[in-house]
């Protein structure tokens, strides 16, 4: 399950009907913020309550925690060595130890995606695979249209990218049971699911069939809603959700793309450290936000940070002592934990988890 995915959304459905059919571009836009001078860089918000740690590796120089549970366990992806064409293995980590998974297809790569509350992955291995209880199984098996798997809930509900007859683009699907179901097609070139909560409440984004729109949207069974960009924006994704079906992703503004919110039908800009860049890509069931911000330094974007929003404020995640070229906080669960990677000056990527002390 990507982050946390959730519960009761009949009042949250009603409100995007209404929202949507009202005002297609309600959100509420938080101002631009003003341009970092060079010299202040040392000054950007920091919040000074977490830790950042390394997660470890499997021998390679790129190391990526993607997906985090409540009971703690992380999933990521790691080479092998430090080739340059080292091959990946996906693992997971138990608050203690990194193992990687077993393999289905020995010959190939493999890659972790999403996490379950119960401790099933979902990832690739030459195909899209399922690790449960130590074991992996091919999906393509009993899901042959499937195209790339994205996220799981508990109850064995699985969200992908299919193919669809007569078409040569992909479309959302919900998987379970042996049982495909298409999300609504009519009008679009194509679509991606992208998250699943507890209920069975989906989110993706969605094309117009010109590609002049590229659209968030929410299903609950029958037809998917529409959530509203930002402002006059044409484009949304929508990326993760959480149990009370609230919706985190990005939407563009200001001529780029910002971390967007969607509660009860509103989108609701969560702005940008020292920029006018970002992207939502967690929410936990407490609504701390994370993602990625680019800073803009003397006018010109600088590297992506890692970011946690709460409490209706954003600031960058410590990075330790080293000077941090890149970052990326890709998940949090109900803890507060939070995973991700940084990327050293040496190009050496590392997977970490950020906790309070």
């Amino acid at each position: 399950m990507r982050n946390v995915h959730g519960t009761a959304f009949l009042t949250l459905a009603a409100a995007l009907a209404a929202g949507c059919a009202g005002d297609p571009a309600a959100a509420v836009v938080a101002p631009q913020v003003a341009l970092l001078a060079d010299g202040e860089q040392s000054q950007m918000l920091v919040w000074d309550d977490y830790v950042m740690t390394d997660l470890g590796d499997l021998g390679g120089a790129y190391n990526v925690a993607v997906d985090i549970n409540d009971a703690g366990q992380i999933i990521g992806v790691s080479t092998i060595s430090r080739d340059a064409n080292a091959i990946s293995r996906a693992w997971v980590h138990d608050g203690t130890t990194l193992t990687p998974l077993p393999l289905w297809n020995a010959t190939a790569g493999s890659s972790a995606r999403a996490l379950s509350g119960s401790g099933d992955v979902l990832g690739s291995n030459g195909t899209q695979v399922l690790w449960t209880g130590g074991t992996v199984q091919n999906l393509r098996t009993t899901y042959p249209t499937l195209v790339a798997a994205r996220d799981l809930n508990d109850a064995g509900t699985i969200v992908v990218a299919c193919r669809v007859p007569r078409s040569i683009y992909n479309f959302a699907c919900v998987l379970n049971a042996g049982t495909t179901t298409l999300l609504d097609t009519t009008g679009y070139r194509y679509s991606s699911a992208t998250a699943i909560n507890h209920s069975g409440v989906v989110v993706g984004s969605r094309a117009s069939t010109g590609r002049t729109q590229f659209g968030a949207f929410v299903w609950t069974g029958g037809s998917p809603l529409t959530l509203p960009p930002l402002g006059q924006s044409t484009h949304a994704e929508a990326v993760a959700l959480n149990d009370a079906g609230t919706v985190v992703g990005r939407s563009t503004l200001y001529s780029n793309w910002r971390a967007t919110l969607w509660r009860n039908g509103v989108a609701v800009d969560l702005g940008a450290v020292h920029g006018n860049a970002s992207w939502a890509l967690g929410i936990s069931n407490g609504e701390s936000v994370v993602g990625l911000t680019i800073p803009i330094i003397n006018g010109t974007s600088g590297n992506y940070r890692p970011f946690l929003w709460r409490n209706g404020r954003m600031r960058l995640l410590p990075t330790g002592s080293k000077r941090i070229e890149q970052g990326e906080a890709r998940a949090v669960n109900g803890r507060g934990e939070i995973v991700g990677f940084v990327i050293y000056p040496n190009k050496e990527t590392r997977a970490v988890v950020w906790r309070k002390p």
